[in-house]
């Protein structure tokens, strides 16, 4: 009776458990971030993205300007990863090419005895006692290996697509890198027109400002003759004003596209280095041919579009395998 109760109660459970997993999987339900968790996570991020690079000492020069880019920009840290898991991908399909191989382990064990009466096959005698040929605890291993020639095909064609693919994450990494090469060369220029034409824009602006007063003083105690001159005059006035002010905010986005790129906070504060003169440009002496054949020999769009076509080459002969 004691066996046949374990028996039902282990059917029971056997019954009830898949029931409460079920039930378990049903009541599933998402659960939106709140505010608290976002503004956690968000100070951890910048906490990481502000303290993992090295202060700016002193003044900054373009060499450094690039260097500090490619070493901290945001954009160029993700295709690295990029690149990272392209690589990962590649290995993963090398290792298919090698036979599969699969091992278990395990271990038996019986309450009761497998115990038989055996019979002798010529004389038919039985014998009177139980007797077994197996242990009551037995530990179990199995080991195996196969290796299928359409599998290696396959996979050896799929890691050679997979290593295009590496090859397209590394192109466009390049391709950013060039990308943010020149743009921080041209916020460079800019920040640096911006450091040297600052304060002289500032000057002329607050000299047009106090001439517009002089003007509306003029026109309200009558030391004009004619009130058409004073305003034709205010008009211009009021035009140079807003050129200013416009090239004040020109020269100001290029100090924080600057920042960004170098990924420094927007309201900080770099000092750039002055010479007093800028680079020469440098003498171009070269066919026109030559530097288009140089430039679709290296650009990283075409070489992208001949790798999507070989990818297409090999995926067609995965399937006539």
């Amino acid at each position: 009776m004691g066996k046949r109760g374990d028996v039902m109660r282990m059917l029971r459970w056997g019954f009830v458990l898949p029931v409460l997993l079920l039930a378990a999987a049903c009541s599933v339900r998402p659960e939106p971030l709140n505010t608290e968790t976002i503004e956690e996570n968000i100070r951890f991020d910048q906490f990481i993205i502000r303290n993992n690079q090295a202060p700016i000492a002193g003044e900054l020069d373009l060499p450094e300007a690039m260097a500090r880019a490619v070493a901290y920009n945001l954009s160029h840290r993700v295709e690295l990863m990029r690149i990272a898991l392209a690589k990962g991908q590649v290995d993963l399909a090398r290792f298919d090419l090698y036979p599969t191989l699969a091992a278990s382990a395990g271990f038996d064990y019986r309450t009761p005895e497998d115990a038989s009466i055996s019979e002798t096959i010529r004389s038919g005698i039985q014998s009177n006692e139980p007797a077994t040929s197996a242990d009551k605890f037995r530990t179990l291993a199995d080991i195996r290996a196969s290796w299928s020639v359409l599998d290696f095909g396959v996979s050896y064609l799929q890691a050679k697509q997979e290593g295009t693919r590496l090859l397209i994450a590394q192109g466009a990494r390049e391709k950013i890198m060039r990308d943010l090469l020149m743009q921080v060369r041209r916020a460079y220029w800019s920040a640096l027109a911006s450091q040297r034409l600052r304060d002289e824009v500032v000057r002329i602006k607050e000299e047009a400002l106090n001439a517009l007063a002089e003007i509306d003083t003029g026109i309200s105690t009558g030391a004009y003759l004619s009130n058409f001159d004073a305003l034709t005059q205010k008009r211009r006035l009021l035009t140079v004003v807003q050129q200013l002010e416009t090239t004040e905010q020109r020269l100001r986005v290029a100090e924080v596209q600057l920042n960004s790129l170098i990924n420094e906070p927007p309201g900080a504060p770099i000092r750039l280095v002055d010479n007093g003169r800028l680079p020469d440009l440098p003498e171009m002496d070269v066919p026109m041919e030559a530097l288009e054949l140089y430039a679709l020999t290296q650009s990283l769009d075409y070489r992208e579009t001949l790798y999507a076509l070989r990818i297409e080459q090999l995926e067609a002969r995965k399937a006539l395998l």
